[in-house]
């Protein structure tokens, strides 16, 4: 969660199997908090070679799965 956002409860979920694919989709947009919409961002944006989801998966998932994906397949 940002830190921008308070809360007096937080539930962590962790991921327990990992697809041999992940497909995702990234959205270059961000909030405008003067406008009340999204915004594009056309800045480049850079994205790492291994994309390491193991902060998000249970431990025992880290331990006997794969956690990293290539990102050979980003444009």
């Amino acid at each position: 969660l940002s830190q921008e956002i308070e809360g007096k409860f937080c539930i962590e979920q962790k991921i327990s199997h990992l697809p041999p694919v992940l497909s995702i989709q990234i959205r270059r947009f961000r909030y405008s908090k003067n406008n009340k919409m999204p915004e594009k961002v056309c800045t480049r944006v850079n994205f790492p070679l291994i994309l390491d989801v193991s902060d998000i998966c249970l431990q025992e998932t880290q331990i006997t799965a794969t956690t990293e994906y290539d990102t050979d397949g980003f444009a």
